[in-house]
């Protein structure tokens, strides 16, 4: 089915028009919701909810019932007009690749970045540092095309790419895995996760947040590359006992982070309600300090993936590969993994405690959603 032209012929589409073109291509319409019918629908549902709190108190559940229909029907009202941008007749023709032919071009985008990171680190330091400088500059567009960062977002991931990648093949292997999969989860069925106000689809990340997610590890591993020579090594020799405690400590920080990440981003996809870590009682999603089985579970997995890909990547090391015996100890050191794994849910733990004791947590009845911040409309 071919596409229709512009957002204005969508308009006609949604009258249930037929939209003809220059080619004498004549295309059916398509027949999203109708808005009005959608909003009826919430009208109607709220005014039952009136009708219900009138009758006394014997009807809160009753109420609480139809204002939880009028939730939905709300939030149905809202997915309705925004699938009216994803109809194909609301896309302009060739503009987006089929999904198979763009994860084709994202994995040859990404064995070819990696293939010169390689080449870089086994050519010179020059190549190495003049690659890392492209690259970062690369990963600040890319991430900012795809949504992923602001533009300040953008500059700020830039700087720390480029130190990272400069420093080792470990940190930016390690970084950029955090930095992919986190972002991909936060895309991930994002209308189900609207229920908390600091929910912001799409998950943009502005210049402060990558700033604090990614200056303590950037420190860490330029530290260790100044320390090592700017080449990989393996970790706990006697000799290497400063770039071992660098380097784990990078490890472990984007262990916890990553492990914080999944355990967010999959947990508000439970079907369980949660628990907050502290009493163990039952408490609404988003609140925090509140946790459930499939986030205490993503939080292992996230760290397990950094430290699979933390040891994987040393392998790989051209600096590790000229030298037998230091490859051998780096391949003997799949204890790394596990490090992750428990450092990942050590993160999570750790900022549940937090979030139960020391952050707060409300529910605004004005939006209906969690909320962390006081006010006259929030209640405990």
């Amino acid at each position: 089915m071919a596409t229709l032209a512009s957002l204005a012929d969508a308009r006609s589409v949604r009258r249930g028009q037929i939209a003809s073109y220059p080619s004498g291509v004549i295309l059916p319409a398509a027949q999203p919701p109708t808005k009005r019918r959608r909003l009826e629908q919430v009208s109607a549902t709220r005014c039952s909810a009136s009708a219900a709190h009138s009758q006394g108190g014997s009807d809160n559940h009753a109420v609480s019932r139809v204002l939880r229909e009028a939730e939905r029907a709300a939030k149905d009202v809202q997915r309705a007009l925004q699938h009216i941008h994803e109809l194909p007749s609301a896309r302009p023709p060739g503009q987006e690749l089929p999904p198979v032919l763009q994860s084709a071009m994202s994995i040859v985008i990404y064995a070819a970045a990696a293939t010169l990171l390689l080449a870089s680190h086994a050519h010179s330091r020059q190549a190495q540092w003049l690659f890392a400088a492209v690259a970062g500059v690369s990963m600040g567009l890319y991430s900012r095309k795809k949504g992923y960062v602001s533009t300040s977002g953008a500059i700020a991931a830039a700087c720390v790419g480029f130190a990272n990648q400069a420093s080792s093949i470990r940190a930016p292997v390690t970084l950029f895995a955090f930095f992919l999969s986190s972002s991909k989860l936060t895309k991930l069925k994002e209308e189900l996760k609207s229920d908390t106000e600091d929910f912001k689809a799409g998950g943009q990340r502005d210049w402060k947040q990558v700033v604090c997610t990614g200056l303590i590890p950037t420190v860490l591993a330029v530290l260790s590359g100044h320390q090592a020579g700017f080449v990989d090594l393996p970790l706990g020799a006697a000799a290497h006992r400063a770039y071992t405690a660098l380097m784990g400590g990078f490890l472990g920080y984007f262990a916890c982070c990553c492990g914080d990440t999944w355990a967010s981003e999959l947990g508000q996809l439970s079907q369980q309600q949660p628990r907050l870590i502290t009493t163990f009682r039952p408490v609404r999603k988003g609140t925090n300090g509140g946790v459930t089985w499939l986030g205490l579970g993503a939080s292992v997995a996230g760290g397990l993936f950094m430290g699979l890909v933390f040891w994987a990547s040393a392998l790989a090391s051209p600096s590790l590969r000229a030298q037998p015996p230091l490859h051998s100890a780096a391949v003997r050191q799949w204890s790394l993994v596990l490090v992750g794994a428990l450092s990942g849910l050590f993160g999570s733990l750790l900022d549940s405690l937090l979030g139960a004791t020391v952050q707060y947590t409300g529910f605004n009845m004005k939006t209906q959603k969690i909320t962390g911040k006081p006010g006259p409309d929030a209640g405990e």
